[in-house]
This record gives structure tokens, sequence and C-alpha cells, in this order.
């Protein structure tokens, strides 16, 4: 289990870890999302290849974000709306690009 970081935008960062097998699978399935223009890639300028969830109140995203240094990012909600996971996620690339 990961120590808890003060700053929860790097203990989110630092949280996600994947297999070989689940990041295949993630870009298998990434480019036939419909819903490019949302959630994680809303309001971020690089290619994103991601993948929505949602069921009752949960709201998800787990993207790749194709910058300099490309890197993996999974959102998950609940009780929450697709603003949140679009404001998380443009914070992140903020302090990563």
């Amino acid at each position: 289990m990961l120590k808890k970081e003060k700053h929860p935008l790097k203990w989110l960062a630092m949280s996600w870890r994947l297999s070989i097998n689940k990041m295949a699978l993630l870009l298998m399935h990434s480019p036939r999302q419909k819903y490019d223009d949302q959630r994680i890639a809303r309001d971020i300028p690089v290619k994103v290849a991601h993948k929505i969830g949602d069921a009752y109140d949960f709201r998800h995203d787990v993207a790749i974000l194709y910058t300099n240094s490309p890197y993996v990012i999974a959102i998950f909600t609940d009780h929450s709306n697709y603003d949140t996971i679009s404001n998380i996620s443009k914070d992140i690339y903020e302090v990563l690009k």
C-alpha cells in the first residue's frame, strides 16, 4: 500500500499502476471511445486515448495522455460530475506538462 502523500494529486498520480496486459487492453479499446472531448480530455491540448465508465452515481475515466513524457491517469468518482473529472485532469496536466 502506498503512503498517502500530503498533496492529493501527487498521491493520485502515484497510486495508479498498470500491468502490460491492462495497458494493452486500454490501448485496444480507447480509439473506439465516442466521448473524446469530455472528462479527462476536455481541457487537454494533447492527444488523449481514454475509456470512460458510468454506473449509478459513479463517474470514471482512465486515459493515456500523449505529452512529451506520456502518462496514465485514472479518475474514479462517487456522487460527482464530469466537470470534476475535467478539473482534476487539467490540474494534473498543468503540474506534469
